[in-house]
C-alpha cells in the first residue's frame, strides 16, 4: 500500500489522540484513557517546566492534575510502572501486564541479570525478605555498608541495586513513590490480578506488541528496543503471519527510505480533517516524538534535545519544546518555569520559515497561557528583546482572553 505523507502524518496523530478528534474522561480515568491510548507515558525528572510524564497526559486532556497518575498507579488496576517498549521508565496500562511479564521473564534470562543476581544471592533474597515482612520499602530504607562511598551518577550502593535488578526481572514491582523515589512491593500484592494471569508464550507476546504498537502509532518500522528485528525471528516470522492474514499492512510513504507497517483496522477507519487551528506544545519525550527519526520522517522536522550537552555546544536551548499546529511542527520554544516569580519564560521562539506569525500568534498564545498556567505560572514572558517577527505573539500575549 502506498500512502502520502499527509496520509501517514494524520494517522499517526490520530493513533495518539491529537488530532483533535479524541476526548479522554476527565479525571484519573482520562488520565488513565491517555495512557491506554498512546501505549505508555515516560517518567521522566527533568523539572524545568512540569515533568514530562504529566506534561504528556495533559497535552491530551486538558483537566489533567498531576496527583492522577499515581493515584492510578496506587489502586493496583489501572497503571503500573515498569519499563517500556522503548526501553525508558514509564506508567503503563495495567491491561498490558501480561506483555511486559513476558519481557520480564525475557529479562531474568539474559545472562547479565542472571549473573549479578547469583553472585549477590544473598542480598538480593535479604531484600525481598524484609519487603515481605514489612511492606513497600524504598532506597532510603537499606543502609549502604560501612565505609560506602558512591563514585559517581550510577554507583548505587549494594541494595539500590538490587532493588533495580529485582524490578528489572518483576519480582518487585512499584507500588508508588515518596516523592520522587520509588517504593517497591511485591508483585503479588501490587497487581494481584495480573500477576496471577498465563505467561504468554514467544508468539502470543510479540503478536501483542506489534499490536499495541502499531495501535498506538498509527504505523511504525520497528517494534521498540527489545532486540526484536523485522529481519529476525521471532518478530520476523509472527509479522510475516499477520501481514499474511491482512491484519498487518505494509506501508511505503511517498518520499521516505523505508517500509512502514500498520494494522489495517485502522487504515480503514476514516480519517478526520485536520482541525487547523489547534496549537499544541509537545514534551520532548512525547511518544509522537520519542523515535527521532520516524519523527523526523513524518512530520519532515528534525529534532534534537540539547539538555544533555554542555551548555557551549547548544544552539537552541535547554529544554526545546516543538509547536504542533494542526498535522504541522511549526516552530519550537526553550521555556523555563519561574515559579518563584510564577512566569514562565520564552528564552527562545523559532518558527519554521513558511509560517506566518501573524497567523499563529493568537492561537499560539491561548496555548502558552494555558501551558503557563499547567506549570504553576500566572503569565508568560518572551525573553529580554523579543525579535522582531515576534511582534505579532508579544501582541496576542498582552490580548486579554
Amino acid at each position: 500500500m502506498i500512502m502520502t505523507n499527509q496520509e501517514a502524518r494524520r494517522l499517526a496523530l490520530a493513533a495518539q489522540g491529537l488530532d483533535g478528534a479524541w476526548h479522554p474522561p476527565t479525571g484519573a480515568d482520562g488520565a488513565v484513557a491517555v495512557v491506554d491510548r498512546v501505549g505508555y507515558v515516560q517518567i521522566d525528572t527533568i523539572s524545568v517546566v512540569e515533568r514530562a510524564h504529566h506534561h504528556i497526559v495533559w497535552t491530551r486532556q486538558r483537566d489533567y492534575r498531576p496527583d492522577e497518575l499515581e493515584e492510578a498507579v496506587a489502586d493496583g488496576q489501572r497503571l503500573f510502572e515498569w519499563w517500556s517498549w522503548n526501553h525508558t521508565a514509564a506508567y503503563l496500562p495495567v491491561s498490558d501486564y501480561p506483555l511486559y511479564a513476558w519481557h520480564m521473564a525475557v529479562t531474568a534470562e539474559s545472562s547479565w541479570r542472571q549473573g549479578w543476581l547469583a553472585e549477590h544471592h544473598d542480598l538480593a533474597e535479604e531484600v525481598l525478605a524484609r519487603i515481605g515482612a514489612e511492606g513497600p520499602l524504598g532506597a532510603a530504607d537499606f543502609a549502604a555498608p560501612e565505609g560506602f562511598r558512591a563514585a559517581g551518577w550510577w554507583d548505587w550502593k549494594p541494595a539500590k541495586r538490587a532493588l533495580d535488578h529485582l524490578f528489572g526481572v518483576g519480582r518487585l514491582l512499584v507500588c508508588g513513590r515518596k516523592g520522587f523515589q520509588r517504593l517497591y512491593d511485591l508483585p503479588e500484592r501490587v497487581l494481584p490480578a495480573a500477576t496471577a494471569l498465563p505467561r504468554l508464550n514467544d508468539a502470543e507476546a510479540v503478536a501483542w506488541l506489534v499490536r499495541r504498537l502499531l495501535g498506538a502509532q498509527g504505523l511504525a518500522y520497528a517494534f521498540g528496543t527489545w532486540r526484536l528485528r523485522v529481519e529476525a525471528p521471532p518478530l520476523r516470522d509472527v509479522l510475516g503471519d499477520m501481514i499474511a492474514s491482512g491484519e498487518v499492512v505494509e506501508v511505503d510513504v511517498e518520499g521516505l527510505p523505508r517500509r512502514y507497517y500498520a494494522l489495517s483496522a485502522m487504515l480503514a477507519a476514516s480519517a478526520p480533517a485536520d482541525v487547523a487551528n489547534r496549537v499544541r506544545i509537545l514534551s520532548p519525550f512525547d511518544p509522537l516524538i520519542i523515535d527521532r527519526r520516524r519523527f523526523s520522517e513524518l512530520l519532515s522536522c528534525d529534532y534534537r534535545l540539547e539538555c544533555y550537552l554542555p551548555a557551549v555546544k547548544r544552539r537552541f536551548g535547554y529544554f526545546m519544546l516543538p509547536i504542533l499546529w494542526g498535522s504541522e511542527i511549526v516552530g519550537r520554544i526553550d521555556a523555563k518555569a519561574q515559579r518563584r516569580e510564577r512566569v514562565l519564560t520564552v528564552h527562545q521562539l523559532e518558527l519554521q520559515p513558511h509560517v506566518s506569525a501573524d497567523d499563529l500568534a493568537a492561537p499560539l498564545a491561548a496555548e502558552l497561557a494555558a501551558y503557563a498556567a499547567f506549570c504553576g505560572c500566572d503569565e508568560v514572558a518572551l525573553g529580554e528583546e523579543p525579535a522582531a517577527e515576534q511582534a505579532p505573539l508579544v501582541a496576542a500575549l498582552a490580548t486579554p482572553v
